[in-house]
């Protein structure tokens, strides 16, 4: 629709009416405007109040986020400083275990070299005992050498008894404790009877006699007796007798020796009698029992019975000492006669030195019955003098042969306790023991003129029939 403007009259009467309109309304715009400025005052102020609160809950706000901040930063602070103080504390836990473990590896040191001090101290003490037991040991033995050489026996003999014990603590301090010989002084190629229950030892010469000769009733404490044989037959050499061995015939007593043979001097076999296992025995044959020349003599004669009864002989001849380097020695057997002093047949061989490793040498001899009826026989073999001396075994049929090398035969060897064992020979105790009697060297201590003192072993049989020996009674 189009607007048509209103006549000029019109439009000043209605000038005039709004201006009336509006001076009625005045006071009512006045009163209108002041109620609205009192309440855009009241807004303001609350404005201004609401500004203030949300000033000083931003404020709040800020504050709260900078203690959490702080708050965070003060707990990673403290964890930092808990887990130095965690760590530190573990070093130190860790360095506390290491000086511990240092402090008892410094006490266990500081043990053990007071326990190795003390056993110096011990040692040291035993060495000045056994040092001081050693020259009591020589001072007994230079006292009894005199009246010994001067036939004054008894007095020889007594004073040798009364350094036995001193003797045998010596023996242990120059061996070191490792030697457990029954008898201190040399006393060489053993051979042990027993009479009821008291055993009778005898030994090759030295300084106890031609033939000397020892008693004891435990085979433990040995005391002197005197000498077996102290006279020798016509045909025999002073100070050449050895290898001793005792068989009792019926109401005497027999003991087989080696003696060298004055017009030859060859070793040769003799045979003396006595009433008594302590003599003194006295051979009355004017001529050696035994001495095959062609052989290069005869030595280490052992008797040995069978179950019948029958005593033979067995001994060793020397064919290692004849000229040239093919000899060897050869064990033979022969039956005795009744009385025992006589050869009762020709001489049988049963064994020679056929393997390398003994040096041409088998000696020594002894033979004993075993219950399945056959015999072990055992021997020294290689040097004499030296380490490598021992004694191997064999089985034998009988008394006469044949006889046969086991290839594992050795029963006695060098070890740490002895040095070149040999001269073994049986004897049975009286509750049915067998045991052997053998001489050896001490370590350091090989060949003439050191002594080979008396050594006791158990013999028993391995269940192949072997013998087993190991030393003790």
């Amino acid at each position: 629709m189009t607007s048509v403007p209103a006549p000029p009259r019109a439009r000043t009467f209605i000038a005039i009416a709004a201006a009336l309109v509006a001076l009625a309304l005045v006071p009512v715009i006045g009163q209108g405007a002041g109620r609205a400025q009192g309440r855009a005052d009241e807004a303001a102020d609350d404005l201004e109040t609401a500004r203030g609160e949300e000033t000083a809950v931003a404020a709040a706000v800020w504050g709260l986020n900078r203690t959490q901040q702080l708050l965070a930063v003060s707990k990673a602070r403290d964890e930092a400083l808990l887990a130095e103080i965690t760590g530190s504390a573990d070093a130190t836990a860790a360095s506390l275990a290491d000086l511990t473990s240092q402090l008892g590896a410094t006490t266990a040191e500081a043990d053990t070299t007071s326990r190795e001090l003390a056993q110096r101290q011990d040692q040291l003490r035993e060495q000045q005992q056994g040092a001081a037991a050693l020259n009591q040991c020589t001072d007994g033995l230079a006292q009894a050498f005199k009246p010994l050489t001067d036939q004054k026996r008894d007095t020889g003999l007594a004073k040798l008894q009364s350094v036995v014990d001193i003797c045998r603590r010596a023996q242990a301090f120059l061996t070191m404790g490792t030697n457990d010989a029954q008898f201190p002084f040399d006393f060489a190629d053993p051979f042990v009877v027993a009479d009821g229950r008291t055993y009778y030892g005898y030994a090759t010469n030295a300084i106890g006699g031609n033939v000397q000769m020892i008693r004891s009733t435990d085979l433990k404490a040995w005391t002197w007796v005197g000498e077996a044989l102290p006279e020798l037959p016509g045909w025999a050499e002073p100070r050449r007798t050895w290898g001793p061995s005792v068989l009792h015939r019926g109401d005497r007593w027999l003991m087989y020796y080696t003696a060298r043979r004055r017009d030859t001097h060859l070793q040769c076999l003799g045979v003396a009698v006595a009433t008594t296992p302590t003599g003194p025995f006295a051979d009355p044959n004017p001529d050696p029992l035994a001495c095959q020349d062609d052989q290069g003599g005869s030595i280490d004669a052992s008797p040995v019975s069978d179950n019948t009864g029958q005593a033979f002989l067995v001994w060793k001849s020397e064919g290692e000492t004849l000229p040239g380097s093919q000899g060897v020695a050869k064990l033979w057997a022969a039956p005795l006669t009744d009385d025992g002093l006589r050869l009762a047949a020709f001489a049988t061989q049963i064994l020679s030195a056929d393997r390398p490793d003994e040096a041409r040498v088998v000696e020594g001899p002894a033979m004993i019955p075993r219950p399945d009826g056959e015999y072990w026989l055992t021997y020294s073999t290689n040097r004499w003098d030296t380490a490598q001396y021992r004694v191997d075994y064999a089985v034998c049929d009988t008394p006469l042969g044949p006889c046969t090398k086991p290839r594992d035969n050795n029963v006695l060897h060098t070890d740490d306790s002895v040095t070149g064992p040999g001269g073994a020979e049986f004897f049975v105790a009286p509750d049915g023991r067998l045991l052997l009697a053998y001489h050896a060297w001490s370590e350091g201590g090989v060949g003439f003129p050191n002594p080979r003192p008396l050594y006791l072993a158990r013999v028993s049989a391995a269940g192949n029939g072997n013998p087993i020996v190991k030393p003790g009674t």
